[in-house]
């Protein structure tokens, strides 16, 4: 082969291997391409996806706060019925214990009450000053007639003029059941005898029941002074 020939086959080989080059740049440019679509294809399914769970995960995250609030709000108000049953039934439990209470002071105070009328009773005139003692039995308030008698004729030598105050002093027993009860007794004495001068010509606001803690008086607590005094 001549020298022509070989030139021209030289230069006839490099047009072929540009060709081939240029085929595989395109396959390869092609291959990134739909490699890259498949991956964005992906990314946008996998963040709806991702999406939709959060949106899941808060809806029910807000449900749940629902529901404990819902059953927190239950709860309460069930303990609110509850609490004002107890303070209604309590004020029941009040109102009964007043009505017993009230009850109870009416009857003390009541000459013919539940504390029977004890025929061991005895008067005496004071010597250190112008009055007179009644001595009364235990748990006694109710003045006996004996003792009515008494306490008249006693009063019959005195003038009970409108200057003149009269204090009837009762006695407190520290040794009763409790000081309430010490109390009443001593305060339903001394208006039992109080009540011995309503037949009597005296202005009643002149006559003043006292509750006393002198103490002990011919070795009893028992027992309710008639005091009179020139004003």
């Amino acid at each position: 082969m001549s020298e022509e020939a070989e030139e021209d086959l030289a230069s006839m080989a490099w047009p072929g291997f540009v060709d081939i080059l240029s085929s595989v740049i395109i396959v390869f440019v092609f291959f990134v391409l739909i490699v890259a679509s498949a991956l964005l294809f992906q990314i946008l399914i996998f963040k709806e996806q991702y999406l939709t769970e959060v949106h899941q995960i808060a809806e029910a995250s807000n449900n749940a706060q629902d529901s404990v609030t819902a059953s927190a709000a239950e709860e309460l108000a069930s303990e609110n019925e509850f609490l004002l049953e107890k303070i209604k039934d309590l004020e029941e439990k009040l109102k009964v214990t007043r009505e017993e209470s009230d009850e109870t002071e009416i009857q003390l105070f009541q000459v013919d009450a539940e504390f029977s009328e004890s025929s061991d009773q005895t008067v005496i005139e004071l010597e250190d000053q112008k009055g007179i003692l009644v001595l009364f039995g235990q748990d006694s308030i109710s003045v006996t007639q004996e003792t009515t008698e008494q306490v008249q004729s006693y009063l019959d030598k005195y003038d009970l003029s409108a200057d003149t105050q009269v204090k009837i002093v009762s006695s407190l027993d520290p040794t009763g059941l409790n000081e309430v009860f010490s109390k009443k007794l001593a305060v339903a004495r001394a208006l039992n005898v109080r009540n011995l001068f309503l037949e009597r010509d005296i202005d009643m606001s002149q006559v003043l029941p006292v509750l006393s803690d002198q103490g002990k008086v011919d070795d009893t607590y028992n027992w309710v002074k008639i005091i009179f005094e020139e004003q």
